[in-house]
């Protein structure tokens, strides 16, 4: 932007804030090639190539908060945290893994809670997160046979008090953090199809997306998973059954490079759409597994309803 640019931004106050006197703190801008940082406005002081322009204290931005209502200033409490189950045998097929969380806070309620899972070595695995005191979802597991672990659980209430725990201190709180993966899947109930992928963007109508439409011959647990196989980029899948309903998704939110679905279905015809950020230029590969009793996989390259066999 001209150096002469002026820009603003809005802050809302919540009826749990604390009160007394609230300032500006902090401000970043570039003028490329160069970072300008205003830090600590009460002082004065600048970090960046122009020393000159740094603020003085009589031009401190504050405003002072009062009220009868009693500031919130203590962050949520975790209450519960459960692993069902907490040990799976790739013997008996692919499973799903149910993660419940409660929270509570004493004044303003919990906004915003989040859970990551992590391998053996720390790696990120995947991360859920929900609004309110109440965190769920169901993780599935086959696509390797490495155990897992709850790396950190964090939430926040209304004034943005936060909530962080990582595994350490949630063992030590007295909480179950590991899931015991043991045993081989049985490669039959593995299958993999590799092909291209044109999306412009990410997105449920985004143009070219492909889909694959599946059979599921026993019912039962149920996995699907994309991977790039020569970049990486954001990606989303949708699951649909025979009729076009929705069943799940993943990658609407979060950035995810490698989006995963897992859940239980019966017998019937299905069909998982796939969207991501590709160069309309190039072609992009990727590889997407079906875990579980599946057959009879399928390809629709653009979304027309034509499909064709893959294998």
């Amino acid at each position: 932007m001209p150096l002469n640019s002026n820009f603003d931004a809005t802050y809302t106050f919540n009826e749990f804030a604390d009160q007394g006197d609230w300032r500006v703190s902090d401000i970043l801008f570039l003028t490329s090639p160069q970072r300008h940082q205003y830090n600590d406005f009460a002082i004065g002081h600048l970090y960046g190539p122009d020393p000159e322009a740094a603020f003085n204290a009589d031009r401190v931005v504050s405003v002072s908060t009062s009220g009868s209502q009693t500031p919130d200033l203590e962050p949520p409490v975790l209450g519960s945290l459960t692993i069902t189950p907490s040990s799976v045998d790739l013997a008996n097929g692919p499973a799903l893994v149910d993660f419940t969380a409660t929270f509570s806070d004493s004044l303003a309620g919990v906004a915003f809670s989040y859970l990551t899972i992590f391998d053996v070595d720390s790696n990120r695995l995947r991360s859920f997160s929900s609004s309110g005191g109440a965190l769920s979802f169901s993780y599935m597991v086959g696509f390797t046979d490495e155990s897992f672990r709850i790396g950190n659980i964090s939430a926040h209430d209304l004034p943005r008090n936060q909530l962080a725990l990582g595994f350490q201190q949630l063992i030590q709180a007295g909480f179950d953090v590991d899931v015991d993966v043991i045993g081989t899947l049985d490669p039959a109930l593995r299958n993999s199809v590799t092909g291209p992928i044109f999306s412009l963007f990410k997105g449920r109508s985004a143009p070219h997306n492909p889909s694959y439409q599946f059979e599921v011959s026993t019912p039962g647990v149920v996995g699907v998973g994309f991977k790039w196989t020569d970049m990486g980029n954001d990606a989303l899948l949708i699951l649909r059954d025979e009729i076009g309903e929705e069943l799940s998704s993943d990658g609407d939110f979060l950035f995810t490079l490698s989006p995963q679905l897992g859940l239980v279905l019966p017998v019937g015809i299905y069909s998982v759409e796939l969207s991501a950020h590709v160069n309309s230029e190039s072609t992009t590969f990727f590889e997407l597994t079906f875990l579980g009793d599946v057959t009879d996989i399928k390809r629709d390259s653009d979304g027309d309803g034509d499909y064709r066999r893959c294998f």
